[in-house]
């Protein structure tokens, strides 16, 4: 049975209890749909994606359910492979149980951070040379004129960079300075699409050069963060076997 979707088609609450279907004993209610459709396809046009859900979730229960009739729950392959999933899911389970469990010692200090860049940062390198740039363009050349009369005679410290092809292709105008200027040199003033702009090389890196730590900790810190799941991981299950092997608890006779 499948109630009608039209008269509840967005529902915001995965907590929504009402019953959208149900077959033999199993119901599938609006809160399980809510849950289970990614945002984007719910934004898109809730009621088709709770249809499509639903109606495929009737057709699995369905064919279970004639599967159970017809006996082949009971059959020896059938039932190596439920028991083959179970084990899969409840060593997964265990393990997200550990990792909660360790969550603390997962953080990432300024230490660590600094370490792992000076060991790693190479992984990082850039594979073409990199060039950051200040732009500033004004709807009048007095005004841009007076804001290049303006600019501080050090560059701003660089945090953005971006590969020399990328700059080039972004500001045409100006390919030949950026190729070559000096780090704090600006450029001419152009007339780029109406308005009156100049730019300024405010740092270059070498191909093959490591960027800047702070360029790349966020993701420097979810590798570290990754490492330290795997390694706390991997010590918890050398732990549990080597219990397990002093206390008896399995034998392993290989050939």
């Amino acid at each position: 049975m499948m109630a009608g979707l039209s008269a509840c088609a967005s529902p915001d609450q995965t907590g929504d209890a009402r019953v959208v279907a149900s077959v033999g004993e199993s119901t599938l209610v609006w809160g399980d749909i809510r849950q289970a459709v990614p945002y984007s396809v719910w934004q898109a046009d809730s009621l088709a994606a709770a249809t499509d859900f639903a109606q495929k979730w009737v057709l699995r229960h369905l064919m279970a359910q004639q599967a159970a009739e017809l006996g082949l729950q009971e059959t020896p392959d059938l039932q190596q492979r439920l028991a083959a999933m179970r084990t899969d899911l409840l060593v997964e389970s265990l393990r997200e149980r550990v990792l909660a469990e360790m969550t603390d010692a997962f953080s990432v200090t300024d230490d660590e951070l600094t370490a792992w860049y000076d060991s790693l940062g190479t992984r990082f390198a850039y594979a073409s040379d990199m060039v950051a740039l200040e732009v500033v363009s004004a709807a009048q050349l007095p005004e841009a004129v007076r804001l290049k009369s303006e600019l501080p005679a050090e560059a701003t410290p660089a945090q953005v960079f971006l590969s020399l092809e990328e700059a080039v292709a972004t500001y045409p105008l100006f390919a030949a300075f950026i190729r070559t200027s000096p780090t704090g040199v600006a450029s001419p003033i152009r007339n780029a699409g109406g308005s009156f702009t100049f730019v300024r090389v405010n740092g270059r890196i070498p191909a093959g050069s490591a960027p800047p730590l702070e360029s790349i900790r966020p993701r420097l810190e979810e590798w570290i963060r990754i490492e330290k799941m795997r390694v706390g991981l991997l010590r918890y299950e050398q732990n549990l076997m080597e219990k397990a092997r002093t206390s008896g608890a399995f034998t392993l006779s290989l050939p």
